[in-house]
C-alpha cells in the first residue's frame, strides 16, 4: 500500500504555505524512511503539532527531523517523540519542544556512541521521563532494583557486549544511583566520567557531596560541553557544525 500526500489534503490544509512547501521537499526522504503506517503517523504528527498553536518552528522541525529519527533508530520512536512533544505543550515553551525534536537524531546516534538507560524500580518510582524516551534506542532501557548498574547482571552483560572501556554517566540521583554506578564501574575496570550539569539530587547538599566523593575517588567530573567537544575532536566537520549548534 502506498501513501500519497493528496490523500491527506484535508488533514494538512491547516499547514501554512512554507510548511506545505517543506513537507513536499522532504516527502521523498520520508517515503524511504517510513512504512505506510509510519507515513500516516508522520503526517498526523505534523497536523497535531500545528494544532498546538505554539509556532511554525515546531512544525518545520518535525517535518525535517522526524524522517531522520526514523532512519536512525526506527519509526516506532517517532511516535513516542510526537507523544512527548504533545504532552510537553502545556508544560514548557515552544522553543524547548522545537529543540527536543530538532536534536533527537543527534542524540540517537550521530556520533555512534552507544546509549544505555536504566530505570530504578519503575513500578514504584515511575518510568523514564517521556521527554527522554525518544532519545534512547529501542531495547536499550533496562529495569533494575540495585542502586548500581554495575551490580545489575543485565546491565553488566550489555556493557560487556558493547566492548567499550569508557562510560559517561548522567542521571539521578547523583548521591545514590549515579555515585554507586560510577564507583562500581570504576572497580570493574571502566574509565568513568560523570557529567556535572546532567546529574542531580533533590537536595543540593547531596549533589555537592556526591560530586566531591566522585572527585576524591579519582572519577573525573566533567560538563556536557567537555564531553561533546572531546567526542568531536576537531572543528570543520559536518558533525561539528551540527552539534556545536546545540550549545550556542
Amino acid at each position: 500500500m502506498s501513501v500519497h500526500l493528496d490523500d491527506y489534503k484535508e488533514l494538512l490544509e491547516g499547514l501554512a504555505p512554507e510548511e506545505q512547501e517543506r513537507l513536499h521537499a522532504n516527502w521523498a526522504g520520508a517515503t524511504r524512511a517510513f512504512s505506510p503506517r509510519g507515513l500516516d503517523n508522520y503526517l498526523k504528527g505534523a497536523a497535531a503539532l500545528k494544532g498546538l498553536g505554539r509556532g511554525q518552528a515546531i512544525v518545520l522541525a518535525w517535518i525535517e527531523q522526524a524522517p531522520q529519527v526514523a532512519g536512525e533508530v526506527g519509526e516506532d520512536v517517532v511516535g513516542e517523540l510526537a507523544h512527548a512533544a504533545l504532552n510537553m505543550a502545556s508544560k514548557t515553551s515552544g522553543a524547548v519542544i522545537e529543540m527536543m525534536i530538532a536534536t533527537a537524531p543527534t542524540a540517537a546516534a550521530r556520533l555512534g556512541v552507544p546509549i544505555l538507560a536504566s530505570e530504578q524500580y519503575p513500578k514504584g518510582l515511575g518510568p523514564t521521563a517521556a521527554e527522554l524516551k525518544p532519545l534512547v534506542p529501542e531495547g536499550c532501557t533496562l529495569e533494575k532494583i540495585e542502586f548500581s548498574c554495575a551490580a545489575n547482571e543485565p546491565h553488566v552483560n550489555r556493557l560487556r557486549r558493547l566492548q567499550r572501556r569508557q562510560a559517561v554517566i548522567a542521571g539521578i540521583e547523583a548521591h545514590v544511583c549515579v555515585l554507586q554506578t560510577a564507583l562500581g564501574l570504576k572497580s570493574a575496570g571502566y574509565d568513568c566520567f560523570v557529567v556535572a550539569d546532567a546529574v542531580g539530587s533533590r537536595a543540593p547538599a547531596n549533589l555537592a557531596a556526591a560530586l566531591a566523593r566522585l572527585r576524591d575517588s579519582g572519577i573525573p567530573v566533567v560538563t556536557t560541553e567537555m564531553v561533546l567537544f572531546e567526542w568531536l575532536g576537531c572543528a570543520g566537520t559536518p558533525e561539528f557544525k551540527e552539534l556545536s549548534a546545540l550549545i550556542r
